[in-house]
């Protein structure tokens, strides 16, 4: 619970509107916070996809920084549970449905690599 807490903070923190640049410090510190299972994949990405859905366009953007850090950094177990029909069918919806021009972009650069 704490840990999970931690987490929580941390996706806050890296994922603020008032930021003005990625801040790449509490990025890593989330992958490293998943690599060493301090919070299971399940639970970072449901945390992280709702960060993605925010009306904000910077958490938006935050949280698909975010997102692309997990991928290559974490391995498998991030893998596996991003690679699912539903997770593919949520990310073609983010790109139909998301009014803002910079998170549309990346997630297609993010569907692309």
């Amino acid at each position: 619970m704490f840990r999970s807490s931690t987490f929580e903070k941390t996706l806050e923190v890296a994922t603020s509107h008032l930021l003005l640049e990625p801040d790449w410090p509490s990025i890593l510190l989330i992958c490293d916070t998943i690599r060493q299972t301090d919070v299971t994949a399940k639970q970072a990405f449901q945390a992280i996809k709702k960060k993605m859905q925010s009306p904000n366009p910077h958490t938006a953007y935050y949280a698909l920084l975010v997102l692309e850090s997990v991928v290559k950094n974490c391995g498998a177990p991030i893998h596996d549970e991003i690679a699912t029909k539903e997770n593919c069918e949520m990310f073609s919806s983010f790109i139909e449905t998301t009014s803002h021009e910079n998170c549309r972009a990346k997630m297609l650069e993010l569907i692309q690599t």
